[in-house]
This record gives C-alpha cells, structure tokens and sequence, in this order.
C-alpha cells in the first residue's frame, strides 16, 4: 500500500489516497509469516529442547549422586522419590506449554 493521487473524473479532483498495490497479498503473507510463525515455532522448539536437556541431565545427576553414596538402601540403582517427582513436575510443565501452545495455534 502506498500514497497515491486519484484523480476523479467525476468532480475533477485529485485527492490523495491510499491505494493497494498488485503484491499486496504477497507482502502481507511474508510479513505475517516472518512476525508471529518464525518467532512462535523457535519458542516452541527452545522449550521442547531445553526440556529434553534437562530431564536427561536429572537423570544423569541422579545416577551419578547414587553411584558415589554409601547408601545401602540404594543399592537397586532405582531413583528417589523426590527425584523422580522432580522429573515428573518439569515433564508436567513443558506438556501443559505444548498444549496450550497447539490450542493456541490450531484456532
């Protein structure tokens, strides 16, 4: 869209309007694109990610911490109850994110 003069040939005058280019479709397209897709999608998929990190460093954390106590209850290599709640809670957040994302996203 751009500023333009029209000149009617009705009341003879020109007037400065806001005329619709041929790329109009185009430009908005790229721009709706580019604003609100690109920006979205790398959020979503930073998150994803950065969960996937983090649960696999707590369950490498939680390995390590079992392997270098002298607990004798331990002994099973099964994780703690704390720990795995743990786990469980940053599971639990990032799946409610991707489902009010995809909600979001899908209407």
């Amino acid at each position: 869209m751009h500023l333009a003069y029209v000149q009617s040939s009705v009341t003879n005058r020109s007037s400065l309007t806001i005329v619709q280019s041929e790329y109009v479709i185009y430009v908005e397209t790229i721009t709706m694109f580019a604003t609100f897709t690109i920006p979205s999608v790398i959020c979503f998929s930073i998150v994803v990610l950065c969960t996937i990190f983090l649960v696999i460093k707590l369950n490498q954390r939680a390995r390590w911490r079992q392997s270098t106590s002298n607990a004798a209850s331990k002994q099973d290599g099964s994780m703690s109850s704390e720990e795995n709640r743990v786990v469980r809670t940053v599971v639990m957040i990032c799946t409610i994110y991707i489902i009010c994302y995809h909600h979001g996203s899908v209407s």
